[in-house]
Formats: structure tokens, C-alpha cells, sequence
């Protein structure tokens, strides 16, 4: 990741508050790699973060992070009810009362709580929410071909703050309750001892799937590599992992719905190997440490593949034949450029496999016959 040299940073009383009311876990986890450099060059209690409810106990667990005090987002909210939502947030921030806000984008809620927030400097990108609530307009980092936590940086940038280096997100189980919760279940469910390698079939979009009987195909290969391979995701995740187990030759375990967050955390820290769709649980694990195998098609996985040393990213080499009419297009890859996801075979995803546990080259690609 590229370094970006900003500005020297400004009084030691500067007071900063992020604004990160993003739901998207894996959008998230990226800009954690920016923030937490520019809170190190704070103390604290000078720095304050806005979040999405949902990610605020992941904030607890990463280091440099875990003890800035925190406001939380509502994501229950739709239309005007959002108004208060902001509100209240930038009630909080006037309260806080910060030099500068930076807003890392979300929705317009964001903007509305950085308007309102009282401070001088706000900073945001021209094309969040309402940009006529920020004085400093971040632009996204010229060229082609960045990585979404460039675009993060870019914001950053505009603070003028310090200088920093965007890192991989990074996140800490607590031994405490996430380590005992995962080996509690662990037990219950017979699994102690064992390598496991968890497989993560669902995502958010359907043209992020991977093919079931790929998954099924790949479960098997890795029962034959000495792993213990399992199901993890949450509840709209179950319909595809119980045709995935249908289609497997072997036993497949599936822990969906049979394991509380904090066990979640843990068992990832601690699998050998996940791999799964272009998702939020993919940038989890990712920032747990495990090693990683993303699979990408119609998304790019320059643009949003996992961040870490032991991740690779996969992508399907033959053009998707109906381009996706979606919003995320326009101004982020252009059209034409998707690839199709079922043109990833199992035989790479294998590959990689064998390339990232150092599997010895006989077994890289041996076992089911590719669906």
C-alpha cells in the first residue's frame, strides 16, 4: 500500500472525530487500517469514533483502537427516521467538541452529523450524502487500479494531521470471553484437535456466489489434506450451506447459527485456512490472521480484496456475459471489465490452497473431479 505523506501535524490539543457509519462489515474493517494510524497520533482521549452499531464491538478488539470512546449509528432507521439518528450523533460530536471531522462515508446521516458537528475542518468526499457539509472535499487517488483503502487514505489525507501509513486491519480476540466462548463450543461440538478449514459459501450479492458443488468438491479435497473443513455464516447463509452439505462426499459440519459472535472471532484467529466469497467475513478473517483465499468475479479484488500477508485473491478469467446493472459501477470499474465467478475453477482455488499452506505439489489439485 502506497505511503501518503501528509501535513505536520497541527497543536497537541487537536481534537478529532471519525466518522465511519458505514453497515458494511468489510468496508469497515479496510478503513480501520487508516484510522487507527491517525488516532496514534493522538492521545485518546483526544480522539473520538463514529460507528455503525453493529461494528462496535470489533473496535473493542483492535489494538491502537480499543479504547477510543465511541458513539454508535442506529442501522434500524430508514428514511426521515434517520434525521434524528444524525441528530443525536452530531449532539455527541458539539459535545465532544472537535477541531476536525473526518467522515470515511456511510451515508448521509454522516454528513448531516458532520455538518452540524461545530468543527472548523470537515472533511469528506464530494460524493458522500450531502458534500455541502464538508469544507474539505477529499478526492479519490488519481489513476486507475487502487485499492478501496487508497480511497480511504485519500480522505485521510485531507486532514493534514500526520503522517501515516495505511496497515492491514487487524483485530485481537480477548482471551477472556471470545477464546473461552470458541473453545467452549468447540468441545460440544467435537471438534477439538482438529485443523479446520472454514468455508464461507454465502455474500451479500448473488453474483458474488461461487458454485455450491465447487464448495462441495473443494470440502472434500480438503478432508483429503488433513483439514477438517466447515460451514460458517450467519442465518441467510443456511439455505446454500445445507446444499452444499448435500453435495459433499464427506462429513461437512456447519457451525452457522451454532456459535455467538465472540466464539465467531475466535474460531477464525484460529482455523487453518477460510475460504470464501468477496464479503464481510472474508476482511474478518483476514484481520484475524488466518490465512485466506478470496474469490472474486463480477467485483475486483484490486478494489476490495483482503488485506493481510497470508490472503489471496482469486478472480474468474472469462467476461461476465451480461454486464450487472447496479449503482457501483459507474466510477468504479468500468463495464466490460466484470469477469464471470463460475469461471473460477476448482483446480485454482486448490492451487492456491496448496500455495498458501505449503502443501507438497502433488496434492495441490488432486482429489474430486472438478463440477
Amino acid at each position: 500500500m502506497e505511503t501518503l505523506i501528509l501535513a505536520r501535524m497541527p497543536a497537541k490539543t487537536e481534537r478529532l472525530a471519525l466518522i465511519m457509519a458505514d453497515p458494511h462489515l468489510g468496508n469497515f474493517l479496510i478503513a480501520s487500517g487508516v484510522m487507527k494510524p491517525l488516532v496514534g497520533a493522538l492521545e485518546p482521549s483526544e480522539a473520538l469514533i463514529v460507528v455503525h452499531q453493529s461494528h462496535q464491538r470489533l473496535l473493542a478488539r483492535m489494538p491502537g483502537l480499543e479504547h477510543v470512546p465511541t458513539l454508535t449509528v442506529d442501522g434500524g432507521k430508514r428514511g426521515l427516521r434517520k434525521v434524528p439518528v444524525g441528530l443525536k450523533i452530531a449532539i455527541g460530536l458539539r459535545r465532544f467538541r472537535p477541531d476536525t471531522v473526518v467522515s470515511f462515508g456511510g451515508n448521509r446521516i454522516a454528513s448531516l452529523a458532520a455538518g452540524l458537528s461545530g468543527a472548523p475542518h470537515r472533511v469528506g468526499r464530494p460524493s458522500d450524502g450531502y458534500p455541502r457539509w464538508f469544507n474539505v472535499h477529499a478526492s479519490n487517488p488519481a489513476g486507475t487500479g487502487h485499492h478501496r483503502q487508497a480511497v480511504y487514505a485519500a480522505i485521510a489525507n485531507g486532514t493534514g494531521l500526520a503522517s501515516i501509513t495505511p496497515e492491514p486491519p487487524r483485530l485481537v480476540p480477548r482471551p477472556g470471553t471470545d477464546t473461552q466462548a470458541w473453545a467452549s463450543a468447540r468441545g460440544q461440538m467435537g471438534l477439538d484437535g482438529l485443523a479446520l478449514a472454514c468455508l464461507h459459501v454465502g455474500a451479500g450479492k448473488e453474483y458474488k456466489l461461487w458454485p455450491c458443488e465447487r464448495f462441495a468438491a473443494l470440502a472434500d479435497w480438503l478432508h483429503e489434506q488433513g483439514l477438517q473443513p466447515v460451514l460458517i455464516g450467519t442465518a441467510a447463509d443456511a439455505a446454500r450451506a445445507e446444499t452444499v452439505r448435500s453435495l459433499a462426499q464427506k462429513p461437512l459440519p456447519s457451525l452457522i447459527s451454532n456459535l455467538s459472535r465472540d466464539a465467531e472471532l475466535a474460531m477464525l484467529a484460529e482455523c487453518g485456512l477460510f475460504v470464501g466469497n468477496d464479503s464481510g467475513p472474508m476482511h474478518l478473517a483476514a484481520a484475524l490472521g488466518a490465512p485466506v483465499v478470496g474469490l472474486f468475479g463480477p467485483t475486483d479484488p484490486v478494489r476490495w480484496g483482503p488485506l493481510g500477508e497470508r490472503c489471496l485473491a482469486l478472480r474468474g478469467d472469462a467476461p461476465l456475459e451480461h454486464p450487472i446493472e447496479r449503482k457501483q459501477v459507474k466510477g468504479r470499474q468500468a463495464v466490460g471489465s466484470e469477469r464471470s465467478l463460475e469461471s473460477l475453477q476448482l483446480e485454482a482455488v486448490q492451487q492456491a490452497v496448496g500455495d498458501l499452506l505449503h502443501l507438497p505439489a502433488t496434492a495441490r489439485t488432486t482429489g474430486p473431479a472438478n463440477h
